[in-house]
């Protein structure tokens, strides 16, 4: 009834089938995306049987059964970006709970090593990385999903380097997370919301206004930081209002570069005197102090190249 999506038989033998059958019943539902089914299944009194087992850590395990005992109805839906089916189970109150780490020696691990091959713990925190790495779980689940992302990606990594011969499974899943990170930042549609995104950081500081670019830099979240809404902000910030002189002719911006360099020192001593000016603010323009600060670099090596010749003739 359920792989046939015959919603009327499967109502009628929800109330007369054990927790192994309805268990399965659900995965198989899941798995073959039949959203009417699985809603119906999950808000059947079976449910909360279910909840209270996943509460009390006990896995019932059914040799008949083609799903890892393990896997919970939420990892598959997650893993399948079932969104309804993902927000039903969340508002039901399941979890996918962070495995632990290959190395783990807490009490839990040392009794599951006793009890469990390494081969079938090791597929356990796969299929629980699946699923917390899924899209839909974490838009739905986590309050930032970025930082979320961010953070997830790394402890895929290293576990790809802890545990090699799923290394591949585990950078398809980084690699996973850092197109969710893109995408997330393609729904930008206004330089208001970038600077919301860019701005937000873990510290509950608003001042710095590429918080959150940092983060991905440390995080080497390279396909984030080069994202055309990232780049076009750094650009915009770089020449803060001076963007016009980029787009002069190169004879244009070489002429302003002199002029700028010689009367430098004027502005420098203005800046001195009083730096909350406009005059002040337009030398603390990232853009102006490496133009001041390379056209003097390349005026002392010039003096310097100048002195040597002469000593040399004379």
């Amino acid at each position: 009834a359920v792989k046939n999506d015959n919603t009327e038989i499967v109502s009628c033998l929800l109330d007369h089938i054990k927790y192994e059958a309805w268990r399965e019943s659900l995965l198989v539902s899941i798995s073959m995306d039949h959203d009417e089914v699985s809603t119906m299944m999950i808000n059947s009194k079976e449910f909360d049987h279910y909840m209270q087992i996943a509460k009390a850590g006990v896995e019932i395990s059914n040799t008949k059964s083609k799903f890892p005992a393990a896997l919970t109805p939420l990892m598959l839906a997650a893993d399948r970006d079932q969104y309804a089916i993902v927000k039903l189970l969340l508002d039901k109150g399941a979890k996918i709970p962070v495995p632990h780490h290959a190395y783990c020696t807490c009490t839990k691990c040392k009794d599951m090593m006793m009890t469990t091959d390494e081969l079938a713990i090791a597929k356990t925190r796969l299929f629980t990385y699946r699923g917390l790495a899924s899209n839909s779980y974490i838009t739905l689940q986590s309050k930032d999903p970025l930082l979320k992302a961010f953070k997830l990606r790394q402890a895929l990594l290293k576990n790809a380097e802890i545990e090699k011969y799923f290394k591949a499974e585990y950078h398809h899943l980084a690699s996973q997370l850092s197109d969710y990170a893109v995408k997330l930042l393609q729904q930008v549609r206004t330089g208001a919301e970038l600077d919301t995104i860019l701005r937000e950081s873990t510290q509950h500081d608003d001042t710095d206004r590429l918080a959150r670019l940092k983060l991905a830099i440390r995080y080497d979240e390279k396909q984030f930081v080069t994202h055309p809404s990232c780049q076009k902000k750094i650009q915009y910030l770089w020449a803060d209002g001076w963007g016009s002189i980029q787009k002069k002719s190169l004879f244009l911006q070489l002429l302003w570069c002199l002029g700028f360099a010689i009367i430098y020192p004027i502005l420098a001593v203005t800046y001195w005197i009083s730096p909350w000016t406009k005059i002040g603010r337009f030398l603390e323009t990232p853009v102006v102090k490496f133009i001041a600060e390379a056209t003097y670099y390349l005026l002392f090596v010039g003096l310097l190249v100048v002195y040597s010749f002469t000593e040399r003739s004379s």
